[in-house]
């Protein structure tokens, strides 16, 4: 599956998120805390323990991506939804397909630079 019908399928999935506006709000704070939650669910303060950031500041950022229907809270555990994990697995594509151009670019540089004799 493409990247780009990925991030449409995600949509689709949610009701709670009608546009790409709100998914293109997440970066930051909120990547890493959706790669936190990926591992399983967690409670606020030993995500705020692992991030090193007080539980108010943390919370912020869980109630925003529950907002977004991401993420779900279930007693004191906070987790991933359906389209949390998804939306995870899409921004894992990009990071590695970024990666990926990224060592092509330098190879073709490097490249670039040899003396052909």
């Amino acid at each position: 599956m493409s990247s780009d019908n990925m991030l449409e399928d995600l949509i689709a999935l949610s009701s709670t998120v009608s546009t790409t506006t709100s998914l293109g709000r997440v970066r930051g704070f909120t990547i890493d805390l959706l790669f936190l939650l990926k591992d399983g669910p967690k409670r606020l303060r030993d995500l705020a323990e692992i991030t090193e950031k007080t539980r108010p500041y943390v919370y912020t950022y869980l109630r925003n991506i529950r907002n977004y229907g991401l993420t779900e809270k279930k007693g004191f555990l906070w987790k991933l939804t359906l389209l949390g994990e998804e939306f995870h697995s899409y921004l894992n594509i990009l990071y590695n397909n970024i990666i990926i151009s990224r060592k092509i670019e330098e190879r073709r540089k490097k490249d670039s630079r040899k003396i052909i004799i």
